[in-house]
């Protein structure tokens, strides 16, 4: 055997433990890259939805409504703000513990992620309660939106362990329909919300309702 034969045979044997090393290297690096990539979208998952309900937190919420106002801008569509509260919650909690409330809580998620449509969001804001932003909707849309949405939480019975129940929400409804602060709105639906309470709950109350009396406004129970 000549040495160039020896030599082209070396080669080709290096060749092919560079090969080897060049592919396991690879291969762990892109399994690394995907390994921090997944827990990098993990972290992005933790910090924009909420656990428990797996709608959007409440800042979130506030991004995407500020995407939405400058939209809004430009084509001068509306959209409705939608302000939730889950009907007597501390009473639920108080009588069947918080996990309980927490299976209240999971359920309406999972309802508005049913009913609502696709552009629509909804977000966990707190505690009890939850904000939709229905996108392009007048006032009168997001009343029949937030109808429809009152209409199967008080159809869905939710079952925990051995109990199986009914819960209601009340919902208020405003629209922004102009350029200026969404806390405005924020607070107008949230009012037509507690006015809604006091009026025995479980219930759609515009913000441009004649009944409405600002002078109720209350906090959850």
């Amino acid at each position: 055997m000549d040495l160039s034969s020896v030599f082209v045979g070396i080669s080709l044997i290096l060749i092919f433990i560079i090969s080897l090393i060049l592919y396991f290297w690879f291969r762990d690096k892109s399994r690394l890259e995907k390994e921090l990539d997944d827990a990098y979208k993990m972290m992005e998952k933790l910090s924009t939805y909420d656990p428990l309900t797996q709608l959007c937190k409440k800042n979130s919420m506030l991004d995407r409504i500020e995407i939405e106002m400058i939209r809004m801008s430009r084509t001068w569509r509306p959209f409705c703000i939608v302000m939730i509260n889950v009907d007597n919650f501390r009473r639920i909690n108080d009588e069947f513990g918080h996990d309980c409330g927490n299976k209240i809580l999971e359920s309406l998620g999972l309802i508005l992620v049913k009913t609502l449509r696709k552009q629509d969001t909804a977000s966990r804001w707190e505690g009890a309660e939850f904000l939709l932003m229905l996108p392009e909707t007048s006032l009168e849309g997001g009343f029949i939106i937030a109808e429809k949405v009152r209409k199967v939480v008080e159809e869905t019975k939710v079952t925990y362990g051995d109990i199986t129940m009914n819960f209601t929400i009340t919902l208020g409804v405003d629209i922004y329909s102009k350029l200026g602060p969404v806390n405005h709105n924020i607070r107008k639906a949230s009012a037509a919300l507690y006015d809604g309470i006091q009026r025995g709950r479980n219930i759609v109350v515009r913000s441009d309702d004649p009944g409405l009396d600002f002078s109720k406004y209350s906090g959850p129970d």
